[in-house]
């Protein structure tokens, strides 16, 4: 727990949810992240096809559509 104000909560601290939360704090935004495991400690399919080349079919069709989620989120 915290005393601290939270203007944002990330839930999921995996690669993606990390990456949000950073970026959402190098934009002045008091950001605090929960997560049942470690920070960075998980990889979903999604993910997964951001920072490993050479992956299946299946998996970049994910990414793609987890990265057209992403900046749609963003433009909101």
């Amino acid at each position: 727990s915290s005393d601290r104000d939270t203007e944002v909560l990330v839930i999921g601290a995996g690669l993606i949810g990390a990456v949000i939360a950073a970026k959402l704090a190098e934009n002045g935004l008091a950001v605090a992240v929960v997560d049942a495991q470690s920070v960075g400690g998980g990889a979903t399919r999604r993910a997964l096809g951001l920072v490993m080349p050479g992956l299946h079919p299946a998996h970049r069709r994910d990414t793609a559509r987890g990265v057209e989620l992403l900046a749609s989120l963003a433009r909101q």
